[in-house]
Parts: structure tokens; C-alpha cells; sequence
């Protein structure tokens, strides 16, 4: 059993489509552990750093929910 979550998985635990999570890993949101082998082979993410972003994005939409509401105050 491994531990770390393949780019599907963490796709799937994140709700997100691949090009996200890729862009993701373009900009530095997330950090994967590592690449597996090959051009296009798939990224290795630590299960730490799924649930760290997955805080984030918790946080970032009670946020955006927040300043809707404000703006149309």
C-alpha cells in the first residue's frame, strides 16, 4: 500500500480536473512529492499536502461566499 496519492487521486480528493491540479503544480500551490518516470508521467502527491490545500480551498470559498454577500449589501 502506498502513501502518497497519485495526480488522479488527488484530483478526485480535491475535485478538480487534471489541467487544475497541473496548473497547480505550474505555479506552486501544491507540491508534489515526486514525478513518476517518463515525459508526461504522473506526479506523486504526499497525503499532508492534500489536505493543506484542501483547507485552502474550504477557506478561500467561505471567503468568496463572504464578500458576495457584502457586495450585494
Amino acid at each position: 500500500m502506498h502513501t502518497e496519492l497519485t495526480s488522479a487521486e488527488a484530483c478526485e480528493a480535491l475535485g478538480v480536473h487534471p489541467s487544475t491540479l497541473s496548473r497547480w503544480v505550474q505555479n506552486g500551490r501544491i507540491i508534489p512529492a515526486r514525478k513518476l518516470p517518463g515525459l508526461r508521467g504522473p506526479f506523486l502527491f504526499p497525503p499532508s499536502e492534500i489536505k493543506r490545500l484542501k483547507a485552502e480551498l474550504a477557506r478561500d470559498a467561505r471567503t468568496a461566499g463572504r464578500s458576495r454577500k457584502a457586495a450585494s449589501a
